[in-house]
């Protein structure tokens, strides 16, 4: 038997932060599509803050357009890519799709620890948009997550 793997890894506040954390593959515009399908239909009443780094040649306005009305703030960041679109960029494009604030934060993990501090108890964070951005959340949290007084020890192993 085939097992298909879960589109996106949710982190309640429980285990990691104040907030809830969705860490999602989307990276194209049909994984966004998706995204915004379970964001909406999982936590219709949530206000979500979007922590997003692209790579490559991508529309970025296309990526986060199925967002539009669900996502308050966008944290544009940059995987450890040579091929990052720059987080300025990813910033613009999200605003001129979203019609909402976007905030550059260059380290991936300095973006969601604003995102999660910024959602508090109520807001979800949704990280997205590069399986980069999704890899540098879940190598490096230990490290820099630890030293914010996160719990890691009780993180998901399939995390």
């Amino acid at each position: 038997m085939i097992r298909r793997p879960p589109r996106s890894t949710l982190f309640p506040y429980t285990t990691l932060f104040r907030s809830l954390v969705i860490i999602d593959g989307a990276h194209n515009a049909q994984g966004f599509r998706g995204l915004a399908s379970t964001l909406e239909g999982e936590f219709p009443a949530m206000q979500w803050h979007l922590v997003i780094g692209v790579r490559g040649e991508r529309d970025v306005e296309e990526l986060v357009s199925p967002l539009a009305g669900l996502v308050g703030r966008v944290y544009a960041t940059a995987p450890h890519d040579p091929a990052a679109i720059a987080p300025d960029l990813v910033a613009a494009a999200s605003v001129e799709a979203l019609g909402v604030e976007a905030v550059v934060v260059p380290d991936v993990l300095d973006a969601l620890h604003q995102a999660t501090e910024s959602a508090g108890d109520e807001g979800g964070v949704a990280v997205a948009g590069s399986l980069y951005v999704v890899g540098d959340v879940r190598d490096r949290k230990s490290t820099r997550l630890n030293s914010s007084h996160t719990d890691i020890s009780r993180m998901p192993s399939s995390a």
